[in-house]
C-alpha cells in the first residue's frame, strides 16, 4: 500500500504525464496515443478516479456519535450535546485541521410550471445557528496520526434561542445536525455527518388562547331535489392539544331539511413553505372519523373523540420560510346537495410541553411576524387564534 507522500507523487503524476506527453510525445507514446485517440477522455477520467481512491484509501472509517442528554435523545433550547469524533486510518497521516460543526437551518425549495418551458424554481434558506470548534490544528504537534483508531471529543451548547422542532416536510425542512471535516494537504476535504432530533420548547400558555374553548356555526339552505335548513354548531374545549391526546368535538345539529345528516370529522395539517414572495400550501388529513346519522327534522347533540397521533409534528410558526398548522373540519354530509363545513383551528404541542403560570410574551412562541412584507405571509397569529370567522375562509 502507498504511504502519502508516494500516492502523492503518483496520483499527480498520472495527471500530468499525459498532459505534458500531448504536446512533446516520445515516438511510443505517440504511437500510444494515436492508438488510444478515442479513449482519451475515458483515460483521464479514469487516472482522476485513480488520483481520488489513492488520497482516501488511508480514512477507512470517519463518522460522528454523540450522547442523549434526555430520552429518548431528543434537544432543546439551552441543552449541552457531546459526542465524539472517530477517526480509524490505515497509515501514517497527516492533518492540516480537523473540525466539528453544529448548525439548524431551515431550507424550502419547490418548482412551478407555467406552461411550455416556463418552469420556475422557488427557494430559501434560514439559518439559525452554526457554531464550529477546531478538533485538530496543524502546527500544535498533533497533526500527524498514526495508524489505527482515534477519538476526538466535542462538546456544544445549543443556543437557548427560540427555535421550530426538526421537521420533514413536503417541499421542505427544518434540521439540525452535526457536521466534521478533515482536511489534509492535497486532498478532497473528508466530510461526515448526523441529524439530530430538536424539539421547540413552549407551554400552552404561552398563548392565552390556546386554553380558550373554540366553536364554529353554519347555516346553510338545502335545495336540490330537497327543502329546509340545517344549523350546525361545533365546539371545542380548548385550541391546544397534546401529541397523543384525545381531542372531544361535541357537535349541536338542527336538522330542518328533508334530508338526513351525516357529520364528518377531520383533522388534517396545512404546511405552507414561503420563497421569492410566493407561496406553496400542502394540505393532507390526519384522522377521518364518521358520526352517526341524524334524521330529517330533529335536532341532536352528539359527541366525538379524536386522538391525535402520539407521533404528530407540533405546530410550527416560528419559521419565516415554514408553517405547519392544524385544522378541524366538521362536514355534514347531505345527498344531492353542497355540504356545509366548519373549521376550527387546533395547536398541536408536544407531549413535554405542559401548562404554565403566567403567560410570557406571544413572541416566544414564534407566533410574531418574521418578515417585512406582510403580502408574503398569512396575518399575525394573534389576528385570528380566536376568530372561528377568519378559519371559515381558508
Amino acid at each position: 500500500m502507498f504511504n502519502d507522500d508516494i500516492a502523492n507523487i503518483v496520483g499527480v503524476g498520472l495527471l500530468i504525464v499525459p498532459a505534458f506527453c500531448k504536446y512533446r510525445p516520445p515516438p511510443l507514446l505517440c504511437y500510444i496515443k494515436d492508438c488510444c485517440e478515442p479513449y482519451q477522455h475515458l483515460f483521464f477520467f479514469l487516472c482522476w478516479l485513480r488520483f481520488i481512491s489513492w488520497t482516501r484509501m488511508t480514512i477507512q472509517i470517519f463518522t460522528i456519535k454523540y450522547d442523549a442528554e434526555n430520552e429518548p435523545y431528543v434537544f432543546s433550547r439551552g441543552d449541552t450535546i457531546t459526542g465524539r469524533i472517530i477517526l480509524v486510518v490505515s497509515a501514517e497521516t497527516k492533518i492540516k485541521c480537523l473540525s466539528i460543526k453544529a448548525k439548524g437551518k431551515a431550507h424550502v425549495l419547490w418548482e412551478e410550471d407555467y406552461g411550455l418551458y416556463l418552469d420556475e424554481t422557488y427557494r430559501a434558506k434560514y439559518e439559525y445557528f452554526s457554531i464550529e470548534q477546531c478538533v485538530l490544528q496543524e502546527g500544535n504537534g498533533t497533526n500527524v496520526l498514526t495508524t489505527g483508531r482515534h477519538v476526538y471529543p466535542f462538546s456544544f451548547q445549543i443556543p437557548d434561542e427560540d427555535m421550530p422542532s426538526s421537521f420533514q416536510g413536503k417541499c421542505g425542512q427544518i434540521l439540525y445536525s452535526l457536521e466534521a471535516k478533515l482536511t489534509r494537504s492535497m486532498r478532497f476535504d473528508t466530510k461526515a455527518k448526523t441529524d439530530f432530533p430538536f424539539v421547540s420548547k413552549a407551554d400552552r400558555s404561552m398563548i392565552p388562547y390556546l386554553m380558550k374553548p373554540q366553536h364554529g356555526t353554519k347555516d346553510k339552505d338545502v335545495m336540490f331535489f330537497a327543502s329546509g335548513k340545517i344549523s350546525a354548531s361545533i365546539h371545542i374545549e380548548r385550541q391546544g392539544y397534546q401529541q397523543g391526546e384525545a381531542l372531544k368535538v361535541r357537535a349541536i345539529i338542527v336538522n330542518n331539511s328533508t334530508r338526513p345528516v351525516t357529520p364528518k370529522y377531520y383533522l388534517y395539517e396545512k404546511q405552507c413553505f414561503y420563497a421569492q414572495k410566493k407561496r406553496k400550501v400542502h394540505t393532507h388529513n390526519i384522522l377521518k372519523e364518521k358520526g352517526d346519522r341524524v334524521p330529517a327534522g330533529t335536532r341532536q347533540t352528539v359527541t366525538q373523540v379524536l386522538t391525535i397521533p402520539p407521533q404528530l409534528p407540533a405546530t410550527i410558526f416560528n419559521c419565516p420560510i415554514l408553517k405547519l398548522e392544524y385544522r378541524l373540519k366538521v362536514i355534514l354530509d347531505v345527498k344531492l346537495a353542497i355540504d356545509p363545513e366548519i373549521k376550527l383551528p387546533i395547536v398541536v404541542l408536544t407531549a413535554t410541553q405542559t401548562l404554565g403560570q403566567e403567560p410570557p410574551p406571544y413572541s416566544s412562541f414564534g407566533f410574531e411576524s418574521q418578515v417585512p412584507t406582510a403580502s408574503e405571509l398569512p396575518p399575525p397569529y394573534e389576528m385570528f387564534a380566536s376568530s372561528s370567522n377568519f378559519y371559515r375562509k381558508l
